[in-house]
């Protein structure tokens, strides 16, 4: 009897010890991920453009310096946040979207599909 509780014991303690290196693991994965924020220059005049990181105190319409081409000013044109990419395992595809064969008529389209076409009927009167 005393060898049935230290096996149950035994067996106790390594699924606990199991579960415990799972978590751990899980948690090492799951690791919070900032979304990195852009901000996007643009010159209203030349329409040149320039991406840079956010820094504190930009907004919409901030001008921010001179235009290389042009010498016009530089504005703030968007400001918006990259989501982070999701980790994936090595050598894992993901699954193709499945493409139908036939093709589907816009909506709203005026043109109906040939089996609803009717055919003009001589009569023999």
């Amino acid at each position: 009897m005393d060898l049935d509780v230290l096996l149950m014991l035994l067996l106790l303690v390594s699924v606990i010890m199991y579960l415990l290196g799972m978590m751990i693991r899980r948690a090492r994965v799951l690791k919070e991920v900032k979304p990195r924020t852009i901000t996007v220059v643009e010159c209203p005049t030349c329409g040149y453009r320039e991406t840079r990181e956010f820094t504190e105190g930009d907004y919409v319409l901030k001008v921010v310096g001179k235009c290389p081409k042009c010498e016009g000013r530089m504005l703030v044109s968007m400001i918006y946040a990259e989501k982070p990419r999701p980790h994936v395992r090595k050598g894992y595809k993901s699954p193709q979207p499945k493409v139908s064969a036939a093709p589907v008529p816009a909506i709203g389209s005026r043109r109906r599909p040939d089996s609803y076409r009717t055919r003009k009927l001589s009569c023999s009167r």
